[in-house]
């Protein structure tokens, strides 16, 4: 009993930090997001992407191609989801429809990796754009390296098959 009592007091911590903290896009407005001011660019340095919101708009498979439309799922109701935010050695974000965090660690020639991902644990009702969170979760935990592609961010990772795969974000509008 004091067992479960103890992980019934953490799990409510958890849930109040990730309530109380700005861990990514702000969920409680439905407006249309500013753009930022900073120009993303091809210099090859990390700090071009860190402190933005970015979203997630396509996956590139061998196989195929997960198109993400932004304007049908702000349309529904779900414009804030899969999304993605470096900041303070940490990456957070919005999956399908939990809050996620975890931390990333970079490495020379434009390598990255995420450490384990830790999330709320809201019911998911809808899975829109072909995309389950937890496939999401997995693609982010297999990240490898990034890039600057224009002015998207490119991040190659593997699915839970082990096939390549390119996760392509644009900024946050």
């Amino acid at each position: 009993m004091k067992h479960f009592v103890k992980l019934t007091a953490l799990l409510s911590l958890i849930v109040i930090a990730l309530v109380t903290c700005k861990s990514g896009p702000d969920a409680t407005s439905g407006a249309s997001r500013k753009s930022t001011s900073a120009t993303v660019n091809n210099t090859g340095e990390f700090t071009d992407v860190v402190g933005m919101d970015w979203q997630l708009v396509e996956i590139r498979l061998a196989s195929r191609r997960i198109q993400i439309n932004r304007d049908k799922l702000a349309a529904e109701g779900f414009g804030e989801i899969f999304t993605l935010r470096f900041e303070d050695g940490r990456v957070s974000g919005i999956g399908a429809p939990n809050r996620y965090f975890g931390p990333y660690t970079l490495a020379d020639n434009q390598a990255i990796s995420m450490g384990q991902m830790a999330s709320t644990q809201m019911a998911t009702f809808r899975e829109p754009e072909e995309l389950k969170e937890h496939e999401y979760y997995a693609y982010l935990q297999n990240v490898s390296s990034w890039n600057v592609s224009g002015n998207n961010l490119e991040l190659h990772s593997k699915g839970a098959n082990g096939a390549d795969a390119v996760l392509v974000f644009v900024l946050a509008r």
